[in-house]
């Protein structure tokens, strides 16, 4: 099983954004097996469907929707902290 480390969750992100496996495959360099196993992994380590499949058509679940909103406010966090340790270290800017 693979767990939810950081390249799961942009393929998570991506594929969410995309709603295509092929064409967030080929944003990310990867094949669409690929983006599917990791998106495979990632709801058996929830437990829980991401995406809702019809046919061809993907759409987040309201699983997914809530996953990847918390991502998105860590990564918005995140760039926060950067930017205030880049002051620290340069209170110039």
């Amino acid at each position: 099983m693979i767990e939810m480390n950081p390249t799961a969750v942009e393929v998570f992100l991506t594929a969410g954004q995309t709603l295509n496996f092929s064409d967030a495959a080929e944003r990310l360099h990867y094949t669409p097996q690929t983006v599917s196993r990791y998106i495979r992994g990632m709801e058996e380590a929830l437990g829980a469907a991401l995406f809702a499949r019809e046919g061809s058509r993907l759409a987040l679940t309201e699983t997914g929707r809530l996953l990847a909103q918390k991502y998105r406010e860590y990564y918005e966090g995140l760039q926060v902290v950067r930017r205030a340790a880049q002051e620290e270290k340069d209170p110039r800017n």
